[in-house]
């Protein structure tokens, strides 16, 4: 099994070892310079990653599209290895013009060809957090505010927050919010169609114990808020009605972290003068005519994309999206390389499994 590993950082050259222990011969492909000894490390930039000969959407009878390989291209710089092999070979240079010569100097592009691929980069993109996977109005304009934080800037939490996002992204923030003692509010929004038991499924294990902690205190809270507000209730219901019109109505004390389902952000709107973003947000539509569509606004004064970076899909135009064989991971960490190598292992077995 020849696999392609494209990532940037030492976690994608340590997933290589993973695969090569297992006797798989691995190449990775990085823009960045890493170090490996047992690991063939190409240092150039993947410009495209195709089928030998397949068309997209083109199918085999009777056979997966595994059965044509991945022509992983790739562009070098070749005037360091040109006065490589100028010091280690002089005698094959005497015989080439120069204009030869020059053209080698330059930029070339080649190829390789693969039985699988996985991706561990990402681009420089974040991830939209607005209703049905697109950009929320004003998302755009307000990306690059000092407010408008990414998933790895979560060390400023100094005010309430909007948080969208999933996975270890979202794990590391809500990580960061159950430490902190202030008295501020925290509103998640899951993706849709996920909740909460979805979320901590999606979680490696390195943040399951501190979050699982944090729910529990929640939900700890959540029910002695409860009992707590049913007193009240009871008290201000016992009262005379000439004295219930002097005091509110009890209300339900809210928790520091609350959790939206099922909710799309249509707007984010800002007003300097309040320091805060002004989230505007509705549910999904259960395509009932009868149904109300009721739209809120939160303020914050921070908003958290809590996602990985979108990945360069310009590398996979002649593929299809869902092309097996294809794994596009985005960039991981260190401590996710075993877990992401379970994973793919187990969906490598799919492959060839005789059922």
């Amino acid at each position: 099994m020849k696999i392609a590993i494209i990532g940037n950082n030492q976690a994608a050259v340590n997933l290589a070892r993973k695969f090569i222990e297992i006797d798989a011969s691995v190449t990775v492909f990085s823009t960045n310079k890493l170090e490996s000894i047992d690991t063939e490390i190409r240092e150039c930039l993947v410009t495209q990653v195709s089928k030998l000969n397949l068309l997209s959407s083109e199918a085999v009878p009777d056979r997966s599209r595994l059965c044509d390989l991945f022509r992983v291209t790739f562009e070098m710089n070749t005037s360091k290895n040109l006065e490589l092999q100028k010091k280690d070979n002089p005698s094959v240079f005497e015989n080439l013009s120069q204009s030869m010569i020059s053209t080698l100097k330059g930029k070339i592009e080649m190829a390789e060809d693969f039985d699988l691929v996985i991706d561990l980069t990402s681009s420089s993109s974040p991830r939209p957090i607005g209703k049905a996977g697109a950009f929320a109005l004003n998302e755009r304009v307000y990306t690059n505010h000092e407010n408008f934080l990414l998933s790895e800037n979560q060390q400023k939490m100094d005010g309430d927050c909007f948080i969208y996002g999933w996975g270890n992204d979202l794990a590391k923030i809500l990580v960061e919010v159950s430490k902190k003692e202030d008295d501020y509010l925290a509103y998640v929004f899951y993706p849709k169609g996920k909740n909460r038991e979805d979320f901590i499924r999606s979680v490696s294990k390195i943040y399951l114990t501190s979050l699982n902690d944090y729910f529990k205190k929640l939900d700890d809270a959540l029910q002695e808020n409860k009992k707590n507000h049913q007193k009240e209730l009871e008290k201000w219901n016992s009262l005379e009605d000439y004295e219930r019109v002097k005091f509110p109505k009890p209300s339900l004390k809210e928790l520091s972290l609350q959790e939206f389902l099922d909710m799309g952000v249509v707007s984010i709107d800002r007003l300097d003068e309040h320091d805060k973003f002004f989230v505007t947000y509705e549910p999904y539509s259960k395509f009932d005519q009868s149904a109300q569509t009721e739209v809120k606004t939160l303020g914050v004064k921070y908003i958290f994309n809590a996602q990985k970076n979108m990945m360069n899909e310009t590398n996979y135009l002649s593929l299809n999206s869902d092309e097996d064989g294809l794994f596009k991971f985005g960039e991981i960490e260190e401590y996710e390389v075993d877990e992401l190598f379970n994973q793919t292992l187990n969906e490598i077995k799919k492959y060839f499994s005789k059922n």
